[in-house]
C-alpha cells in the first residue's frame, strides 16, 4: 500500500459505564474517518472528544435483514404484550412488572412474556410474585429465532423499558425493537439514546420517560384501548423500519466510506 503511516477507520462503541472509556480523540485522531450508530452517540462522541472533529464521523445505523421479518403473518391476540431482551437491568424489565401491576389493578385484561435470560431472573421473579403477577407476566427463558417470532406473531403490542443502570450502562438502539416494528407490532419505549431516531413518538410508536412505571402504564392503556391505533402505528413502524434498519443498505453505506479511506 506504499509508505506512510496506516490508515484506519474506527467504529465508536457507546460505553459510558466502562471505567476507563476508550481514548476516543486519540481514535479519532490517528482514523480516516469514524462511524457512530446514531445521532446522539455522535454528538455524546463529539462532546468528548471534540467538535473539530465532526465531519470525521459518520453515522451508520445497525440493521436487521428485513426479508426475515417482513410478511410475518400477524395473529394479534387480546391483552399479549410482548419483550424481548437479555434479564439486565438496563432492558427495565422491573419497569414493565411495575407497568403491568398497574394496569392490572385498573382492571385491564393483560398477559405479558419476557423472553431472554440473565442476572436479573432472581429479582424479576421475586417482584412479580410479591404484586401476585404470576398469571398475568411470564419469564419465557432463552427462546430460539423461530419460537421468539411466534411470540412477535402472537403479539398486541411490543413493550421495551429501556433505563440507565446504575453503573451507567444503557442500550443504543436496540436490535429488538427493529424486528418488532419491520414485523408490524405496534412498539413502546423509552426516550433514551437513539430509540427516538427509530421511533417517532406518537406516529410509529410511543414513548415514557426512562424509570417511569406510570407513564409506560400509560401508553400501554393507550394502545391496548385502541385497536385502530395499533393497527396505524404498526403499519408506521414497519415503513419507518424498512427506511432506516436495512441491514443491506446501511452495510453498503459502510462500504462506500472505506472505499473512499483507501489510498
Amino acid at each position: 500500500m506504499g509508505g506512510g503511516a496506516p490508515r484506519r477507520a474506527h467504529v465508536l462503541v457507546h460505553e459510558p459505564h466502562r471505567v476507563q472509556p476508550v481514548p476516543r480523540k486519540k481514535k479519532i485522531r490517528d482514523a480516516v474517518f469514524a462511524v457512530s450508530i446514531s445521532e446522539v452517540d455522535r454528538e455524546d462522541v463529539l462532546a468528548r472528544a471534540g467538535e473539530r472533529w465532526r465531519d470525521k464521523i459518520h453515522v451508520v445505523r445497525c440493521g436487521i435483514d428485513l426479508a426475515a421479518w417482513s410478511g410475518l403473518e400477524r395473529r394479534p391476540e387480546p391483552g399479549r404484550i410482548l419483550s424481548v431482551g437479555a434479564l439486565r437491568e438496563k432492558k427495565g424489565h422491573h419497569v414493565l412488572v411495575e407497568a403491568c401491576a398497574r394496569l392490572r389493578d385498573e382492571g385491564l385484561d393483560i398477559h405479558c412474556e419476557i423472553v431472554g435470560e440473565g442476572p436479573e431472573r432472581d429479582r424479576l421473579e421475586r417482584r412479580i410474585a410479591e404484586l401476585d403477577l404470576g398469571d398475568r407476566v411470564r419469564l419465557l427463558g432463552a427462546l430460539s429465532p423461530e419460537e421468539t417470532r411466534e411470540r412477535y406473531r402472537r403479539a398486541e403490542l411490543f413493550v421495551l423499558a429501556c433505563v440507565v443502570a446504575a453503573n451507567g450502562d444503557l442500550d443504543g438502539v436496540p436490535i429488538v425493537l427493529m424486528e418488532a416494528m419491520m414485523a408490524g407490532v405496534p412498539p413502546v419505549s423509552t426516550r433514551l439514546s437513539g430509540i427516538p431516531e427509530l421511533i417517532e413518538d406518537a406516529t410509529s410508536g410511543l414513548l415514557a420517560e426512562p424509570g417511569d412505571a406510570a407513564g409506560l402504564a400509560a401508553r400501554m392503556k393507550r394502545l391496548r384501548g385502541d385497536p385502530a391505533l395499533r393497527e396505524t402505528m404498526g403499519r408506521a413502524a414497519t415503513e419507518r423500519a424498512g427506511r432506516l434498519c436495512d441491514a443491506s443498505r446501511n452495510a453498503l453505506a459502510m462500504v462506500e466510506l472505506l472505499r473512499g479511506a483507501l489510498p
